[in-house]
């Protein structure tokens, strides 16, 4: 048995201490503000409470589509959804609790520094201070908001994305500083609760992903454009100047071909990432190495250059996936390890991902682009919601799904879905392409009639030469 130290209780260090202590350990997991992490907190649950109501909103001027008549025109009450996104997140943090405290854990409130190569100091959120020793220490610790150049929250009219879902109006009118996932989901659902919207990306097009197929993000910006979501790609964004209503916001093109414009709109939202929390953990104390951007450098078994010190989660940065579910295995690979058990080694490069925009988007895997890089000749085939009974039936018939496939093999290599539930959609993506299995394996899977399944599996179909639907 081993006494293991958990900095951060997000969702890979919750996870890290649970099953480190189902193996026996003693385990302390020290978290400073809440459990749950930005997840939970500040990020992925309280952003989709927000999708939901937005969505069901904007569906209500389309009721009579479905035979329902309203007599009055709906109200959107922001407080009501404060209220229901603490009810939620506090559910959900007492549930973690409930595991932890099941699972023998010891949770420490406070700040926690490394002190040496075997002990962390804390100063506790009731203003003690203690000295925690430790066998091994996981750090969990965490990602912040990126701050621009120019654009400094004030947390008024310069809002961080943490700023966002503490809302309690709805603006306007605002402008998204980066159209990546986070400034592309909010525009999303700032748009469907009434907002006049702006986004402003430096790359070529939204989502600008690399294993994030191409069409995809040509189909949001068409989705966008309906409503009425203006898009500004290959541009920069500088404050003109700030007016009583507001602020005057001049795009610089990125290229020459690029236009100026200018925005006039009542806040400013930036949504340019996330930077490491690493800066105040005390890493020098224990010799523990980190890039020059402040992520922490780890082996394939997120150990890092102090050898009974491991890292996890977003600290590692973009190249190890900054993604909730992928810190949840990380967290469980992790403390399997170190408690002398062994998981399979988790695939970067099959992870799957989604985009809670309307149309959501959920992809995985290869484009054609980077299976070539990797030496696949690929064949690509899509299918469009519009020919689903189901997105009829549900009057979301937009997107389409995209599979790549290795020609010779026909193993899948990449899902690229845009669509409604597109993020569910991404399971039996990631059952594919994790188990390498082909387009025809696909099409011979049975799939229930009338679900959005069906496009996917017509995609398979197609991909095999059997076109029925698609």
């Amino acid at each position: 048995m081993s006494e293991i130290v958990i900095i951060g209780g997000g969702p890979g260090g919750y996870i890290a201490a649970i099953r480190a202590g189902q193996f026996g350990n003693k385990v302390t997991l020290i978290e400073k503000k809440a459990l749950g992490g930005t997840c939970l907190n500040y990020g992925c649950i309280p952003s989709k409470i927000f999708k939901s109501s937005s969505e069901l909103f904007e569906k209500i001027n389309h009721f009579d589509d479905f035979g329902i008549e309203l007599n009055d025109s709906p109200k959107f009450n922001m407080n009501k959804l404060q209220i229901k996104k603490k009810k939620i997140i506090d559910i959900q943090k007492k549930g973690i609790e409930s595991l932890l405290k099941h699972n023998n854990i010891e949770i420490v409130s406070g700040t926690a520094k490394i002190s040496g190569k075997n002990s962390v100091t804390v100063k506790t959120n009731e203003g003690e201070e203690k000295e925690i020793d430790f066998d091994k220490l996981i750090i969990a610790a965490g990602t912040k908001t990126r701050e621009l150049k120019g654009f400094e929250f004030d947390h008024e009219n310069i809002l961080s994305s943490d700023d966002l879902l503490a809302l309690d109006y709805i603006p306007e009118s605002i402008t998204i500083v980066g159209g990546g996932i986070i400034g592309c989901e909010f525009g999303s659902i700032l748009s469907s609760l009434g907002s006049k919207v702006f986004i402003i990306e430096a790359e070529e097009r939204l989502l600008p992903i690399k294993n994030l197929h191409k069409d995809v993000s040509k189909n949001l910006e068409r989705e966008f454009k309906k409503k009425k979501i203006k898009v500004f790609t290959k541009s920069f964004a500088k404050i003109k100047s700030k007016e009583n209503q507001g602020f005057v916001i001049e795009t610089i093109p990125a290229d020459e071909k690029t236009k100026a414009n200018e925005i006039i709109c009542q806040k400013i939202a930036v949504c340019t990432g996330r930077v490491p929390l690493s800066s105040e953990l005390g890493l020098e104390n224990a010799g523990i190495k980190t890039d020059e951007s402040g992520y922490i450098n780890v082996d394939e078994n997120y150990e890092t250059s102090c050898k009974n010190i491991y890292a996890i989660g977003d600290i590692l940065g973009p190249d190890f996936s900054m993604l909730a579910h992928t810190a949840y295995f990380e967290g469980r690979i992790c403390a399997e390890k170190i408690s002398g058990s062994s998981f399979t080694k988790l695939d970067y490069s099959k992870i799957p991902s989604a985009v809670f925009t309307s149309p959501e988007i959920g992809f995985i895997g290869e484009t054609e682009e980077t299976a070539k890089e990797k030496g696949f000749e690929t064949v690509t085939e899509k299918v469009l919601f519009r020919t689903s009974g189901k997105a009829h039936a549900m009057g979301e018939i937009s997107g389409e799904a995209i599979i790549v496939a290795d020609k010779n093999t026909k193993k899948v290599l990449g899902v690229h879905i845009i669509g409604p539930n597109a993020s569910d959609l991404c399971g039996e993506s990631a059952l594919m392409v994790q188990n390498n299995l082909s387009c025809e394996d696909l099409a011979n899977s049975v799939h229930a009639h009338p679900t959005l399944s069906e496009v996917i599996m017509e995609t398979g179909l197609k991909l095999s030469g059997i076109n029925l639907h698609g």
